[in-house]
């Protein structure tokens, strides 16, 4: 039977054409548009620099909205944003992590505040568009990569408490991006011809290290004792200072001005940043490596462990990485 289903409208193509589609199904569906960050308290920017498109993005949800003639509701979750999600991920990279927020903001904010928000609404489901697939298994719920493998999106939900997938829908996990925008162009939908936003709204276009800087100021105590030199680990070079270890990943790039080649970080050695030549260096390869406890979306260890035994699986270190096979 047809169901209430509340959809998540960024704004964007993808969560255009869920609703399209879950709307040309029958079903009585309403829009939501959540708020998560506050561009007017952000720590020393020019309040009349604006590097977030979340106004132009509203104004694009109304217009879907009013093309498929559906309700739209709003809702504000910026504190629960700074608290849950942004926080943890400056205390992350003062730990020299590299967390990624998105991980966090669909396990705690739109899996679950939102999801709890719309159920309140009296909505059956929620859907977005995200590129991912379910299977709601005797056995339990298994979140499944989606067809468009260049657009999969499950790297970002696999820390979502699995129960909350029983009441979600990804539409558009058994489409191509391509398909995705060939149906809104032939809808005429207001997104159907917008670019791809990419990276993280609350930094738009600015430089990433410039954007933490204000919320972990240099002179921090903590900051300080994280500044030292880009090493090269073959010879000993020093090629310069750095701003902290925060700021940089194994394998990332080191961006070092008047270095002879491209370098990439292998290793922190205490302050310090060690760099080799190269993104194929033995420096930059490893055979294992630690992990935090995992999370089973199922709800269940799988048998090998619980046996006390080895599971054999695959991982992917970084969304839309090298899926590659490994054991726990």
């Amino acid at each position: 039977r047809h169901k209430t289903i509340a959809v998540a409208l960024s704004g964007g193509v993808d969560s255009s054409v869920a609703a399209l589609l879950l709307k040309r199904q029958g079903h009585k569906i309403f829009g939501i548009y959540m708020k998560n960050w506050e561009e007017e308290e952000e720590k020393g920017e020019n309040k009349q620099v604006k590097h977030c498109s979340s106004a132009q993005d509203l104004l694009d949800v109304k217009s879907t909205c009013k093309q498929l003639d559906m309700e739209l509701k709003q809702v504000n979750f910026v504190k629960e944003y700074w608290t849950d999600v942004f926080e943890p991920m400056l205390d992350g990279y003062l730990s020299d992590l590299t967390p990624n927020p998105d991980v966090a903001c669909n396990r705690q904010i739109k899996f679950k505040l939102l999801l709890q928000h719309a159920f309140k609404l009296g909505a059956d489901y929620l859907a977005t568009g995200h590129y991912a697939r379910l299977d709601h298994a005797c056995d339990g719920t298994k979140l499944l990569r989606a067809r468009d493998y260049n657009k999969d999106q499950s790297y970002f939900l696999s820390n979502v408490d699995g129960k909350c997938f029983d009441r979600v829908l990804f539409p558009l996990g058994d489409l191509l991006k391509s398909e995705v925008r060939n149906i809104a162009i032939e809808a005429h939908l207001p997104s159907a011809r917008k670019r791809e936003s990419m990276g993280l709204c609350f930094v738009g276009k600015r430089n990433f290290e410039d954007f933490i800087s204000n919320y972990i100021p240099d002179d921090d105590p903590d900051v300080r004792s994280k500044m030292g030199n880009f090493v090269d680990l073959e010879t000993g070079q020093v090629y310069g200072a750095h701003k902290g270890t925060h700021f940089y990943t194994i394998g990332k790039g080191a961006r070092i001005s008047g270095a002879p080649t491209k370098l990439y970080v292998c290793e922190k050695r205490g302050s310090d940043i060690m760099v080799v030549p190269g993104t194929n260096h033995d420096a930059l390869l490893s055979l294992s490596c630690l992990v935090g406890p995992p999370h089973w979306i199922s709800g269940k260890l799988p048998e090998e462990l619980a046996a006390g035994g080895e599971f054999r699986c695959q991982c992917r270190l970084r969304n839309l990485g090298d899926i590659v096979p490994c054991s726990l």
